[in-house]
């Protein structure tokens, strides 16, 4: 199962279709997962036609009582495997934010859902309006 998963997270992903289709909804955004050591990969989420990345970051991929572990710098992400697909639905909340992590990893999709509220007022602090996700097929 870790090898399964680990292969299905590495490689490049884009949004060019959602974001064509909507592009006043969606940006476009290039993900780059890289191996760089037997667990552990290189994040990085780039906006098209932007040089550098608006995230760039380190996850280490661990197996873990028969969910995959992804431990990440803000919280850790168990991703469970369901109808064929990894599937993640994780609320954690880190000082005053509360963080939204929803993901469904196939072997050619990546779709995922990135939000931050604001634990005392509700307001959204990042990510796309609710209800929405970004939808990444493979490169």
């Amino acid at each position: 199962m870790l090898d399964t998963f680990s292969n299905w997270f590495v490689g490049a992903w884009q949004n060019r279709r959602q974001a064509y289709n909507n592009p006043r909804g969606q940006a476009f955004v290039h993900v780059i997962h890289s191996r760089v050591a037997e667990d552990e990969f290189r994040c990085t989420y780039t906006y098209h036609k932007k040089k550098s990345p608006y995230r760039d970051f380190h996850v280490k991929v661990l197996h873990n009582d028969g969910n995959i572990l992804v431990k990440n710098p803000v919280a850790d992400i168990y991703f469970k495997l369901q109808s064929g697909i990894f599937v993640t639905d994780t609320e954690v909340q880190v000082g005053h934010t509360l963080h939204v992590s929803k993901a469904y990893l196939g072997p050619n999709h990546y779709h995922v859902v990135d939000q931050g509220f604001d634990i005392n007022n509700g307001t959204q602090l990042w990510g796309l309006e609710p209800g929405c996700m970004y939808e990444f097929d493979r490169s």
